[in-house]
């Protein structure tokens, strides 16, 4: 709340207004300023807890996905070692591009 927001809520807004009434409407004005104060830091929190569980979700895939593509090279290359090794599935993968 700003020094003009405390001097609005404090200043009479009639004739017939006392002091305990601008008192008592400025005490409502900080009460709802504060749980207005609240309310946004706790929206903020969930915001960045949201955020920071998406971006560990995203690590996790990434390196699900690094490990898949790991193991399918490890697979490939023992399949190219395994068709090198064996002329005759060689011949077979230049024949026909399959291995039986």
């Amino acid at each position: 709340m700003t020094p003009a927001d405390v001097a609005e809520n404090l200043m009479p807004k009639s004739d017939y207004d006392k002091e305990e009434t601008c008192f008592n409407r400025l005490i409502g004005a900080l009460k709802a300023a504060m749980e207005e104060s609240i309310k946004k830091a706790e929206e903020e929190a969930r915001a960045k807890a949201e955020k920071e569980e998406k971006e560990k979700q995203q690590s996790i895939k990434e390196e699900k996905d690094k490990e898949q593509s790991a193991k399918q090279d490890k697979d490939d290359e023992t399949l190219a070692k395994e068709v090198k090794e064996n002329g005759l599935a060689a011949k077979q993968v230049q024949e026909n591009g399959v291995i039986h």
